[in-house]
């Protein structure tokens, strides 16, 4: 009966060693940055411009930090998923797509959906709350086999069109 244990327990190890040699050859990795939005700047729906209550979206530029170290810059679109931007709804989607770019490193682009917290009793006008998840990609320099996932949390003010951003990134490199 001991002899089928220590088989069966020989059996486990290998399965295990095989396991993590390939979590290793992955090569995966996990970054927590802190993102600053620099401008927070309203998009319209076609031939209303400057409505603001045809609101489609945002464009927005953000400085990005690692350990308490700007390390780039980035920018991106939020795009609501039925328009326009309404906010005394208390819960909207949008699809985010954000490029950041790390000088002497690379880019990497984000492309993730977005639930989104807004409403006319929050605490300081024109806050909005989002959470969001998607996918890594189309990585440039020597972020150009980069793949994983990207989620986070903010809070931005479109009115003052500032905010900050907590992004972290699983990444695997070498696909």
């Amino acid at each position: 009966m001991s002899r089928k244990i220590l088989i069966f327990l020989f059996i486990i190890s290998l399965f295990g060693v095989g396991w993590l040699q390939s979590a290793i050859a992955a090569d995966e990795t996990e970054h927590i940055l802190q993102k600053t939005i620099t401008s927070n700047t309203p998009e319209f729906i076609s031939g209303r411009e400057g409505d603001p209550t045809a609101m489609k979206g945002f464009a927005i530029t953000f400085d990005v930090f690692l350990n308490g170290a700007q390390v780039g810059t980035g920018t991106g679109e939020i795009t609501v998923l039925d328009p326009p931007v309404n906010l005394n709804d208390r819960y909207s989607h949008a699809i985010i797509k954000m490029v950041n770019t790390l000088p002497d490193i690379g880019s990497y682009e984000v492309t993730a959906h977005s639930l989104s917290l807004s409403s006319s009793t929050t605490a300081t006008v024109g806050d909005v709350v989002s959470a969001w998840a998607g996918s890594i990609s189309n990585g440039t320099g020597t972020l150009e086999n980069t793949f994983g996932l990207s989620s986070g949390t903010g809070v931005a003010n479109i009115f003052a069109g500032t905010g900050e951003m907590t992004e972290v990134l699983r990444i695997r490199t070498g696909f």
